[in-house]
């Protein structure tokens, strides 16, 4: 049985949870978040993978992105991210799934 699909699901997720997280508290750049992440966690994640998710997460409504002072995409998260972020933690508080609610994220 290959798990590598299950794997990648839960991983992108994860990190899904970890960028909501981190937009809550205030709007940043992909750049900040990976540096963000790589400060919390110790974790050095691809640009090109943040910038992968966030795109995601902004097509589902869950960030808003905006163009900031030097052209650099600024992103927050929306109040969907926060409602979503808040039903995920929950649902892992209890027992329950990353990909609660049929989606994957």
């Amino acid at each position: 049985m290959n798990i590598s699909p299950f794997v990648g699901g839960y991983t992108r997720n994860f990190l899904n949870l970890i960028i909501l997280d981190l937009l809550v508290d205030r709007s940043m750049s992909g750049h900040d978040i990976i540096l963000e992440i790589h400060e919390k966690l110790n974790i050095l994640i691809r640009p090109n993978t943040v910038y992968s998710l966030l795109e995601s997460l902004k097509n589902e409504g869950l960030v808003t992105g905006c163009i900031g002072r030097d052209k650099i995409g600024i992103y927050t998260t929306t109040d969907k991210g926060r409602e979503f972020l808040g039903k995920s933690l929950n649902d892992i508080e209890k027992g329950g799934s990353l990909f609660s609610g049929g989606r994957e994220y």
